[in-house]
């Protein structure tokens, strides 16, 4: 079984026989060195790299679904996105990009599957 785990420091642990794992982490690291970069005011800087902290109740209702509008404008119609749970990497039900500069996530409303966190978006 394959597990994949991001701790509190941004560094991932878990074990995956494949590429995916290399293909992670050097993501992974990139988007954590865009958003230093970006938080120490930096000038002149385009990111590549957006970050969300969201409440439970931000999520919105449709239908049988709770969904979770993310607007990153980065012009990335396939983003890299890491959803996180206090300290835990969380899966959401569906990760939906909407447009170049929007995705949502998606999750049940019954059980009510909404949960407060950071969702952080990667452009690729």
């Amino acid at each position: 079984m394959t597990s994949l785990s991001i701790t509190g420091d941004g560094q991932s642990t878990g074990s995956i026989t494949d590429d995916t794992t290399t293909y992670f982490e050097q993501n992974n690291h990139a988007l954590l060195d865009n958003l230093s970069y970006a938080a120490a005011g930096h000038t002149g800087f385009t990111p590549a790299a957006y970050k969300l902290t969201f409440a439970s109740g931000d999520w919105v209702l449709s239908s049988t679904d709770y969904y979770l509008l993310i607007t990153h404008s980065l012009s990335s119609t396939a983003p890299i996105v890491n959803i996180i749970e206090s300290t835990n990497k969380v899966m959401v039900n569906r990760i939906e990009a909407v447009d170049a500069n929007t995705v949502k996530l998606w999750v049940p409303a019954t059980p009510d599957l909404r949960f407060s966190g950071t969702v952080s978006v990667l452009k690729t």
